[in-house]
C-alpha cells in the first residue's frame, strides 16, 4: 500500500510560520519584538495541546457537529476580519524609522554604530 501523507504537512506548517514570523519582524517595532515573537510562539506551539484536548472531547460527542461548528467558526472569523481596517491593511508595510542614536550605542541590528569620521 502506498503511504498517505497527512494534510498538516510539517513542511507547509514551517513555511507558513516562517513567513508569518518574517512579516511580524518587519512590521513590528524593535522595542516590542521579543513580546511579539513570544505571543506568536504561544499561539502556534503552546495552545496546540489545549486545542487537541477540546477537539478530542468534541469528537467524542459528534464528529459531524464538531466539523460544522469549526467551519462556521472559521467563516465568521474570516468575514469578521474582512470588516477590520487593521486586517485589510496587513499587506502594506509601513516605513520603519530607526531611532536616533549616539555614537557607540547599539543599533537595531545589535551592532554598535561607528563613530563619525572627519
Amino acid at each position: 500500500m502506498a503511504e498517505t501523507r497527512s494534510r498538516n504537512s510539517p513542511v507547509l506548517r514551517a513555511m507558513i510560520l516562517l513567513s508569518l514570523a518574517a512579516y511580524l519582524l518587519i512590521v513590528g517595532p524593535f522595542e516590542v519584538m521579543g513580546r511579539v515573537m513570544s505571543v506568536m510562539m504561544m499561539g502556534s506551539v503552546g495552545l496546540v495541546p489545549v486545542l487537541m484536548l477540546i477537539a478530542g472531547a468534541a469528537v467524542q460527542v459528534s464528529l459531524d457537529v464538531m466539523l460544522v461548528v469549526a467551519g462556521i467558526g472559521m467563516a465568521v472569523l474570516c468575514l469578521g476580519s474582512l470588516l477590520s481596517p487593521t486586517v485589510r491593511r496587513l499587506g502594506f508595510v509601513p516605513q520603519y524609522q530607526a531611532p536616533d542614536m549616539e555614537c557607540g550605542e547599539a543599533s537595531a541590528s545589535g551592532f554598535a554604530s561607528e563613530p563619525a569620521r572627519t
